[in-house]
């Protein structure tokens, strides 16, 4: 078989996707590999019961045990419909709500187009266009 650089050269993909593609064949036992000698195709393809049985024992040996994993470490907030508020950007929220309650009043509490704001979209593109490039 090809090197995995020449392989990886030929798909168009990184080395490392093509040493994990031929691990992957070595493992369901398509391919063998000879130390020092290269990668190549096994003399007979594996059958269905052999591959069933590989890939089980690929699986448990790549998914750690969740039992034994200290949850202390893996502490998140699961609140349902509660967003990272400590994300939100607090100070554009009051300062664009200030605004919007000076420039129009009234329009600011009522229910406004059914289709929604005409403008929101456009100021919404505007600050993402100025705030990040």
């Amino acid at each position: 078989m090809a090197s995995s650089r020449q392989l990886a050269a030929e798909c168009g993909v990184s080395r490392t996707t093509a040493v994990e593609a031929y691990q992957q064949l070595v493992a369901e036992g398509y391919f063998v590999t000879r130390p020092g000698a290269g990668v190549f195709v096994a003399e007979q393809p594996p059958n269905e019961f052999d591959l069933r049985a590989r890939s089980r024992q690929v699986a448990r040996a790549c998914v750690p045990d969740i039992s034994r994993l200290d949850m202390r470490n893996y502490l998140l907030p699961l609140a349902p419909g509660m967003p990272a508020i400590d994300q939100f950007p607090w100070s554009t929220w009051a300062r664009l709500t200030n605004q919007i309650c000076r420039e129009r009043p009234l329009n600011a509490i009522g229910y406004g187009e059914p289709q929604g704001e005409v403008v929101l979209p456009r100021t919404i593109a505007t600050f993402l266009f100025l705030n990040f490039p």
